[in-house]
């Protein structure tokens, strides 16, 4: 029952195929319908389960309706398929209906059928539901491409037909990320893979990227409404209202997950004629019915409505946006889309404790919104640039990006002077921290020193204590603790001054951080590490308080005091499991396993060990990788050689909890974002 150039067996269907059969194994499911986007292997799907229910003594027939002229001859097809007396023979039937989309509008004739056929059940495909109470519906998803493993082996199925002496083995990462980037959709990884055979896996992907993918086309004897990802969105889109369209145009300026909140803010600036909230919800509804967008979890985890459109739609959708509704009307949406994600960046960026984390946790599932936000605002020479720019410093410590963020705040730095004076100090500050923690500490200071310079002479006195920590973490990695204490310390005088509570504890933080890598500073290591635990419990600050806790644990064991270190370094775990911080609860387990090892004088005790490897694991690059330098790596606590001490830095931000880098019993400062 395979179509023209399929896989044998399911092409990465398998796990459907179980669910379906139950479904129609139910004698209360008399119509159940597979519903997905055109291409994305409703057909394949069906007839795997036709062969799963027919080795099972199942009457079944088939009827294609796509090549119909209209809704009613879609219905005499349906109809003509049917057993002739509804009472015929014991065993029961099944209707395989192919495109029930062509019979929708004639949808309550559906119902009619089936209740004058009450032993018989109806498989479809449909590229839309036909909303009928009796109706089930099985929504066909892409493949998955969080591994990968089903979407690359379609692929190359397909690829190596066109391009087997290519060694497409050998590009393993770019086969991946063309999968990633047609994000599984079967049709469009089936017509990609056939242009190996005049293009380069990488000159594919360049092209993929550059919008490519509705053009391409496919295999001559593919069936015409396959023929091409273009013609598949046409057929798809005609189905729809005019309204629906419309809509669907206009919500192409996002750029991935979206809440229903953040639609009904961007389109108000833009409205629509005779656009409601009602007829809006609607549209919406519609959209979903045909597949071009899914439901999904709201990006901060609450109850929200939140929706997300495929990228083959969205593309598509563009193309409605800028030909339908012309430059002007795209030209606003944008406006307002930048306006919406911008706002939300700075509404924010300067909270602490627990706002300060649901503020990072948002930008981070935002993340493409932000950045499409901060582009616009580049392309359109607007000095709200400046701030958000500025703001994103953390994020892009945080993940890693750090040649994105130096490469963004370069084109910010160069936009014309008339902006905020403030902002460019920001932003000027940020692509310094930036700066620093890529390449050279030395390199970030002459930057951060104008900075400081900057405030001075507008008269900021609590910005340039602010810079002065930036600085003198620079400064320590630079040259030594020589170098950076007078500035710490002059920073925490004016922060104290100006009970700017946050930045002076973590400043106080920092300081003992750099003081605890020396041997002639230790007393004023504990007592500004002890200070810094105390002013972040003041503040509620439970994400900050890491990097003291795991020096100050450290010092203590290091002193002989283990049971308090015990109680602190317990304290520390507690706070970063509570938080789902699986980086820094790692490092306190360690830090514990280390206490335990030297006061039992026996092996790391297995249970530490094994759970700390674990959530290291599952942490992500967002923590492991978060603030290393070039050459640099995690420092193992079995380590003879601990991290040399330019490689550890303190990048100053406010977005993600800080880390600890621990080699055997050596004392070295957090290398935190």
């Amino acid at each position: 029952m395979s179509g023209p150039g399929e896989m044998n067996g399911a092409g990465g269907r398998g796990e459907d195929v179980a669910p379906v059969v139950r479904l129609l194994e139910d004698p209360e499911v008399r119509l159940l319908t597979l519903v997905g986007i055109g291409g994305v292997g409703k057909s394949r799907l069906a007839r795997q389960v036709c062969e799963e229910l027919g080795r099972g003594g199942t009457e079944i027939r088939v009827v294609e309706l796509a090549g119909a002229s209209g809704p009613e001859a879609a219905l005499a097809l349906l109809t003509d398929a049917l057993p002739a007396d509804p009472a015929e023979g014991a065993a029961p039937h099944l209707l395989l209906a192919k495109n029930l989309e062509a019979v929708l509008p004639l949808a309550p004739a559906l119902g009619t059928l089936l209740a004058e056929h009450p032993r018989l059940t109806v498989l479809a495909t449909s590229r839309a539901a036909g909303r009928l109470t009796d109706e089930h519906l099985f929504r066909v998803r892409p493949l998955d491409v969080t591994d990968g493993a089903a979407a690359r082996e379609l692929f190359l199925w397909h690829a190596r037909r066109v391009a087997y002496e290519g060694g497409l083995d050998t590009h393993e990462q770019t086969v991946t990320a063309i999968c990633r980037l047609l994000e599984g959709h079967p049709l469009a990884l089936i017509i990609a893979a056939r242009q190996l055979a005049t293009l380069p896996a990488e000159a594919l992907l360049a092209r993929l990227r550059e919008g490519w993918a509705l053009s391409m086309k496919g295999a001559v004897d593919l069936p015409d409404r396959h023929r091409s990802l273009g013609r598949v969105m046409d057929d798809s889109v005609t189905a729809l209202s005019r309204a629906a369209q419309q809509l669907l145009a206009r919500l192409s300026v996002f750029e991935d997950r979206f809440a229903y909140a953040a639609v009904a803010d961007v389109l108000a600036d833009v409205p629509a004629e005779e656009e409601t909230d009602e007829t809006r919800w609607e549209g919406i509804s519609e959209l979903v019915a045909h597949g071009m967008l899914h439901p999904a979890p709201s990006a901060d985890g609450s109850s929200g409505i939140a929706f997300r459109m495929p990228g083959v739609v969205r593309e598509y959708a563009r193309r409605l946006l800028r030909d339908d509704a012309g430059a002007q009307t795209a030209q606003a949406l944008r406006r307002a889309h930048a306006r919406h994600f911008g706002g939300r960046v700075l509404d924010g960026h300067e909270e602490h404790g627990v706002a300060a984390e649901n503020w990072a946790r948002r930008v981070k599932e935002e993340l493409p919104d932000v950045r499409a936000a901060l582009r616009f605002l580049i392309d359109s020479a607007d000095g709200r640039a400046l701030d958000l720019a500025a703001a994103l410093r953390g994020p892009w410590l945080a993940r890693g990006r750090l040649r994105e963020g130096i490469g963004l705040l370069d084109e910010v730095l160069a936009l014309p002077a008339e902006g905020d004076g403030a902002a460019r100090l920001w932003a000027r500050e940020a692509h310094a921290v930036l700066t620093g923690a890529s390449s050279s500490y030395a390199h970030a200071l002459p930057a951060l020193q104008e900075c400081a310079d900057g405030w001075q002479e507008a008269g900021e006195t609590t910005a340039r204590a602010r810079t002065l920590v930036d600085l003198a973490a620079a400064e320590f990695e630079a040259h030594g603790f020589d170098r950076a204490g007078p500035l710490y310390r002059e920073a925490i005088g004016v922060l104290d001054a100006a009970g700017d509570r946050w930045w002076a504890a973590r400043a106080r933080s920092l300081l003992g951080a750099s003081a605890a890598t020396t041997e002639t500073h230790r007393a004023l290591a504990r007592t500004a590490l002890d200070e810094a635990v105390r002013g972040f419990r003041e503040l509620g600050e439970s994400t900050w308080t890491h990097v003291p806790h795991q020096q100050l644990g450290r010092m203590l064991h290091e002193e002989g005091h283990d049971v308090q270190a015990v109680a602190l370094l317990s304290e520390g775990l507690g706070l970063a499991q509570r938080n789902g911080d699986d980086w820094n609860a790692s490092v306190f387990l360690n830090l514990l396993a280390d206490v335990r090892l030297t006061r039992g004088r026996r092996r790391r005790p297995p249970g530490i060990t094994s759970t700390a490897c674990g959530l290291s694991r599952v942490s992500g690059p967002d923590r492991a990788t978060s603030g290393v330098s070039k050459g640099s790596r995690p420092a193992s606590t079995t380590s003879a050689k601990p991290p040399a001490p330019r490689d550890l830095w303190v990048c100053p931000g406010r977005c993600a909890p800080s880390s600890l880098w621990t080699a055997g019993s050596s004392s070295r400062p957090a290398r935190s974002t």
